[in-house]
């Protein structure tokens, strides 16, 4: 065996015995109550165990984020600033993207690390940085978390009369507003329907799952069937008002270079659907609307 293959066996042995302390520590640790940190170097195997067995649960990982950590670790200048990756007694926490860098760029990293966190302070976790209301949702579990979020908020302000307000939810108004006030097997509904939508139409899946949510509100099975219609652009008899709201929006967009108002958006399909329950066709003049507008109230 050459000095060289020596080196590489020994680095590899250094390496299995790193992983292996991971496997055998990572889960007795997890359960001792919430102490000091501990200095901990990460393998880019151990982190891979870590993230397929302790992770579930956790927000989307953020690619950008992934390759700027992974970039830092390959070039060796990743330091060691105190931040911590956290564990619960279930789950690894906070630090999924540090460990998918690790494995990505195959060097180790070494961080502080906190062990036996309360679950049920996640959500509350990391406040103060950009982890959004799709963050919350994912970590609770909920499908299509972004789409949902979004959708929430829009629900929200229809149910608020403030749908002219721009602005957003926090995590908690988010979630603590999806629990409170709409139902899950429903949004799901919504949210198939949204995709389906947005395979032919440009609306933001968030918009259309939102209007599904509202129009099901009013007559569930009328809103499934113009949806349906909307998505198969089967736009004859009783639907021909969507076809109208369609040509109105993609004359709207060309003229705006492709800056159409959400809410120019979503009236024309609010009066789409309230011509639809009124067995109406309507004129090019029912769809315009400007921000001195209000929004059309939905018809049931």
């Amino acid at each position: 065996m050459t000095v060289a293959d020596l080196k590489t066996a020994r680095r590899a042995a250094k390496q299995n015995a790193d992983e292996a302390f991971v496997e055998r520590s990572i889960k007795h640790l997890m359960q001792e109550p919430h102490g000091p940190s501990v200095i901990m170097t990460f393998t880019p195997g151990a982190a891979k165990m870590i993230l397929e067995q302790l992770n579930s649960n956790n927000r989307p990982r953020k690619s950008v984020k992934v390759a700027e950590f992974a970039n830092y670790m390959t070039a060796g200048n990743w330091k060691l600033t105190g931040d911590t990756v956290k564990f619960s007694n279930l789950y690894l926490r906070d630090g999924q993207n540090r460990m998918e860098a690790c494995v990505r760029s195959g060097v180790p990293f070494t961080t502080h690390v906190v062990f036996g966190l309360d679950d049920r302070i996640f959500t509350f976790l990391d406040n103060g940085k950009p982890r959004t209301v799709g963050d919350a949702f994912a970590i609770e579990g909920v499908e299509n978390p972004t789409t949902v979020a979004g959708a929430v908020r829009w629900l929200e302000k229809f149910r608020t009369n403030t749908v002219k307000d721009r602005s957003g939810l926090t995590q908690n108004e988010g979630v603590n507003a999806f629990h409170e006030h709409y139902d899950s097997v429903r949004m799901k509904v919504s949210v198939a329907a949204a995709r389906a939508v947005s395979n032919a139409d440009d609306t933001p899946k968030t918009i259309a799952a939102a209007l599904h949510y509202l129009f099901a509100d009013k007559n569930p099975a009328l809103a499934n069937e113009f949806f349906e219609a909307w998505a198969a652009r089967n736009w004859g008899g009783r639907m021909r008002p969507i076809k109208k709201a369609s040509d109105y929006l993609a004359a709207l967009n060309t003229a705006s270079n492709g800056r159409v108002h959400e809410l120019a958006r979503i009236s024309a399909w609010i009066v789409a659907w309230n011509l639809v329950v009124q067995r109406r066709v309507g004129r090019k003049p029912d769809f315009r609307w400007t921000p001195a507008d209000a929004v059309p109230r939905i018809r049931g």
